[in-house]
């Protein structure tokens, strides 16, 4: 008698884009593909409904009086190689999944998570 491994038996089967509805999915496309990483589009691995909390969080911060804490300074005493930087977090996100996400709110819609499969 075969029994199912632990893994199928306790894990659910991930399929890709069911937590979010065709037209939803439809919208996030167009978003992607309509901004200036057009090239993205082609690399979303998932497409995930976000949590209450994160989309409060995501709300609150996006206020334009928030919107002004949202940088950070570095006292480097010298300028800055953008480039360097720029690809520097690159290979982070490359190198730790998680961070290779966005975040989606196509028109008249709820916010959506959007995983990418490289950044």
């Amino acid at each position: 008698m075969d029994t199912p491994s632990i893994q199928a038996k306790f894990l659910p089967t991930n399929k890709f884009f069911s937590l979010v509805s065709s037209e939803e999915r439809s919208s996030v496309f167009e978003c992607v593909f309509s901004d200036a990483s057009v090239g993205k589009g082609l690399d979303v691995l998932d497409i995930l409904p976000t949590t209450d909390f994160l989309a409060q969080i995501i709300r609150e911060n996006m206020t334009p009086e928030r919107r002004k804490l949202n940088y950070f300074t570095f006292d480097a005493g010298r300028p800055c190689d953008v480039s360097g930087l720029t690809l520097a977090f690159s290979n982070l996100f490359m190198r730790i999944k998680s961070l290779c996400t966005g975040l989606a709110r196509p028109r008249g819609q709820r916010l959506l998570q959007v995983a990418y499969r490289k950044w």
